[in-house]
């Protein structure tokens, strides 16, 4: 019985992912933000907590004993208490390498750096390329790289730090820590890398609209071409970024929504769709009571 609920979890997976990437095989645009972003997290992270909690449902069933008359099978114990082993070894891996970003941090130079309204403590990287971003988990510390700070002019530094206040606000180095586990986890599903890019855009779209209430929404699009234009430094583990190697279409999506922001949709229909998911995510460890 274990090796059925587990075939039946795959299976409901790979259909999720196929269900719900389907609408975003063409993009709307700017006006359909929150829709692709619904669908996109959706897609993303329901199939590998599905997984999860199948597993954890088998484990806490044990090896021995029935369920709808049919008896468990030590060999799906085995796979779930493997795939939960590797699951928590893999999130220790990437915790300590964002625990090991965020001890480098103490070797660099704190400095203040202006915000629109205010000033606010940064560390400085000691680099010529360009670099803004957030490194760490729920309180991540703001690092600008030396050649962002030379090169930039004051209106443009203060648009592009905007713009990671931003990923401050949102907790975005924090969440993306843990989806990024389930996507590393689970990167052998459908069109894993395909949604986490589509992410990752959404997460800078989400970030530029939060800044352009504070700041020009002309001055940070007129930033984002520069620092595009001039070498850049990759980004470290769990760190956000004001602007990553991505492809021009992306790049252009970016400018084409700061001047011309749309109003934010409805997508209800969306929210069936992902309470829907969440039942079948839950439903696993509903089943427990079921095994004898």
């Amino acid at each position: 019985m274990h090796l059925a609920l587990i075939a039946i979890a795959l299976t409901l997976a790979v259909l999720w992912r196929w269900g719900l990437c389907l609408p975003m095989g063409q993009r709307s645009g700017a006006s359909s933000w929150q829709t692709r972003w619904l669908l996109t997290i959706s897609a993303l992270l329901l199939p590998p907590l599905l997984l999860l909690t199948t597993a954890l449902a088998i484990v806490g069933m044990g090896t021995s004993g029935t369920m709808f008359g049919a008896t468990v099978s030590r060999g799906g114990y085995a796979l779930s208490v493997g795939f939960l082993l590797v699951a928590v070894g893999w999130l220790g891996y990437l915790g300590s390498k964002g625990w090991r970003s965020q001890q480098q941090l103490r070797a660099y130079a704190s400095i203040s750096v202006p915000l629109s309204c205010s000033q606010t403590e940064a560390k400085m990287l000691p680099v010529p390329q360009h670099f803004a971003g957030q490194i760490g988990f729920w309180q991540p510390q703001l690092v600008v790289s030396q050649g962002l700070l030379a090169d930039l002019s004051p209106a443009h530094l203060v648009a592009v730090l905007a713009h990671e206040q931003a990923h401050r606000h949102y907790r975005d180095t924090f969440w993306f820590f843990w989806f990024g586990w389930l996507r590393s986890l689970t990167a052998w599903l459908p069109h894993t890398e395909r949604l986490w890019q589509e992410l990752l855009l959404l997460r800078e779209l989400r970030a530029d609209r939060w800044a352009a209430q504070s700041v020009d929404p002309l001055l940070l699009a007129e930033a984002l071409l520069e620092v595009v234009g001039s070498p850049m430094t990759p980004p470290p583990s769990g760190a956000t970024a004001f602007h990553d190697d991505v492809e021009m279409s992306r790049f252009e999506e970016r400018i084409n929504a700061l001047l011309s922001p749309a109003v934010p949709d409805q997508p209800s229909a969306v929210y069936a769709a992902i309470g829907l998911g969440i039942a079948f995510v839950l439903l696993p460890l509903l089943l427990i009571p079921l095994h004898h």
